[in-house]
């Protein structure tokens, strides 16, 4: 079977791979197990934390602005729209809704 040659990573992909196989052959037994055990408990500690976020509760955010206190300000509207149009804005529309 012939391997297709246009995936652009396969021979970086293939030179790491022969690479690393090289180096992982050169370890000792124990090496090997250590390496093992060490992936494996970093494995086992990532997917228990992972599962523990569904047990806790959830982290409550502050608010920027305190929900408890009033906010004392007066509305303003805005200075530029009755430069411009000399009330023309909200005349128009106090007409709109005293008529209906």
């Amino acid at each position: 079977m012939a391997r297709k040659g246009n995936h652009p990573l396969a021979r970086h992909y293939l030179r790491l791979h022969l690479w690393l196989r090289h180096r992982c052959e050169r370890l000792t037994i124990e090496q090997r197990k250590a390496i093992v055990y060490g992936l494996s408990f970093v494995y086992l500690v990532c997917c228990l934390w992972m599962i523990a976020q569904f047990f806790l509760p959830p982290k409550e955010d502050k608010l920027p602005i305190p929900k408890g206190k009033l906010m004392d300000s007066s509305i303003r509207t805005d200075s530029t729209l009755h430069e411009l149009y000399g009330n023309y804005y909200l005349q128009h529309h106090q007409k709109i809704n005293n008529n209906g």
